[in-house]
């Protein structure tokens, strides 16, 4: 090989040397602020327990708040209205056990009792009850979608669509037979304008539907993988976040899943010291009554989410 032979390869080995060190370069460069970026979505998508206080009363059950900072706790008495640190601010005296709570972007207080719902202003005064919905019915789900109101009735297992002067207009349920639905366990939530996700609990299943009555879309199975919902009727709550994603509560659980809009699993939150055991397990899947547990849950504007446990009457929020 020529001198000049030579020196042309050891020119070419040196600039392929220098474009490959270039390369890696960028190639890390790029590499970091996009690692650092995953770690920041990872981060925007988890949830954990930030604090917890209890409310005492008589059988909490039915939970709200609204966009004055108020946190509603039903119980058997009535509601009681704290801040969202937990603070006792009033109390509302009703006549019958309430079983859910809503709040309308007027600022009212909607009470479901068994059969019927009691409105109360933004002041909190009584401001009447709306159509009845008969003695064969159980008022245990309430949402606000503008206007109108949605309400769930477990022992029909039918979603009652109410106008803004709380005359019923129509029902939803997919079948003849409705939802399958025990008594007490019964959610629902809204979102993306038009759609209601609600919850088919013997069915393990979210479905979501149009507020007129159309069905569009479900997921959710029944497994004991932490992916899906166990027991024999779950999830007993579900909530929506700002972003479209959902928190479900499972029954007997002090634990909470977070999915995304299509209903892709993502994450379970636990409480440290919850730990899911067999026994425990195997006791609710055999409840045939479907009485064990109980959970309820509200997001604030922040998309803090509050979790009522109804049996210890422990709030936990999620952030």
């Amino acid at each position: 090989m020529s001198d000049r032979g030579s020196a042309s390869r050891r020119q070419f080995l040196s600039q392929t040397g220098q474009r490959a060190c270039l390369a890696t370069t960028a190639t890390s460069l790029v590499a970091r602020p996009a690692t650092v970026l995953q770690a920041a979505v990872v981060k925007e998508m988890s949830l954990q327990v930030v604090r917890e206080f209890v409310v005492k009363v008589s059988r909490p059950r039915g939970l709200a708040v609204d966009r004055m900072g108020r946190l509603f706790v039903g119980s058997d008495k009535g509601v009681v209205v704290l801040n969202l640190k937990g603070r006792q601010l009033t109390q509302i005296r009703i006549d019958r056990p309430v079983r859910c709570l809503a709040t309308r972007r007027t600022g009212e207080l909607l009470v479901g009792k068994a059969h019927e719902i009691e409105v109360f202003g933004a002041d909190l005064m009584p401001g009447g009850s709306w159509e009845s919905l008969g003695e064969n019915a159980l008022v245990t789900a309430l949402v606000s979608v503008g206007a109108e109101t949605f309400v769930g009735d477990s022992k029909n297992g039918v979603v009652w669509h109410f106008d803004e002067h709380g005359r019923v207009v129509k029902s939803i349920q997919r079948t003849p037979a409705g939802f399958a639905t025990p008594p007490g366990f019964f959610s629902m939530t809204a979102g993306d304008g038009d759609r209601l996700h609600i919850v088919n609990p013997l069915r393990h299943r979210v479905e979501t539907y149009r507020t007129n009555g159309e069905f569009v879309s479900s997921w959710g199975r029944k497994s004991r993988d932490v992916e899906g919902f166990s027991g024999c009727c779950n999830p007993v709550a579900i909530a929506m976040r700002s972003d479209g994603r959902f928190v479900t509560a499972e029954r007997g659980q002090i634990e909470f899943k977070l999915f995304d809009k299509q209903g892709e699993f993502q994450q379970v939150v636990k409480k440290t010291d919850s730990v899911r055991t067999v026994d425990a397990q195997t006791r609710i899947d055999n409840d045939k009554s479907c009485t064990l547990g109980g959970v309820d849950l509200a997001v604030d504007d922040q998309d803090r989410v509050y979790a009522l446990d109804g049996k210890s009457g422990i709030i936990r929020v999620l952030a």
